[in-house]
């Protein structure tokens, strides 16, 4: 079951890094799973559903400064411990991206934090959700 919740409903307290693990990638160090809990949902991670009417047409959009301002908290949260410069990379993909099929829903999933030798980003994917109406119509 998928579980999203609002940017604005993320609080920094509620969020919980595992201890870190060698990342795959071998660009990187390290890899801190996020979790997120709160007094209703413990989550493996954070899942958002993006609304991007006429994003381009605004780029001072509130939705872009919520997405900073939620990247940078994630990162702030982990840095404390590290003391790494922060690479704020979902901002910038998304400010600098012209994002196709707006008919569709847009979801943003965060799993965790990477860890470089001088930074720490974000590890998300950005993905469109297809309708599943027209399967349910169908017969076996």
């Amino acid at each position: 079951m998928e579980y999203i919740i609002k940017i604005s409903d993320v609080q920094h307290h509620q969020i919980i890094f595992k201890m870190p693990i060698k990342n795959q990638n071998e660009q990187y160090l390290n890899y801190y799973k996020l979790l997120y809990s709160d007094k209703n949902v413990h989550l493996k991670y954070l899942l958002f559903e993006l609304q991007f009417s006429n994003m381009y047409e605004n780029k001072q959009n509130n939705l872009f400064q919520d997405i900073y301002n939620l990247e940078h908290m994630i990162l702030s949260c982990l840095n404390q411990h590290i003391g790494k410069s922060l690479k704020i990379s979902l901002y910038d993909e998304i400010t600098q991206k012209e994002l196709h099929h707006s008919n569709h829903r847009l979801l943003l999933k965060i799993s965790g934090v990477w860890e470089d030798n001088t930074h720490i980003g974000l590890v998300y994917k950005l993905y469109y959700t297809m309708s599943t109406v027209k399967f349910s119509n169908m017969i076996c």
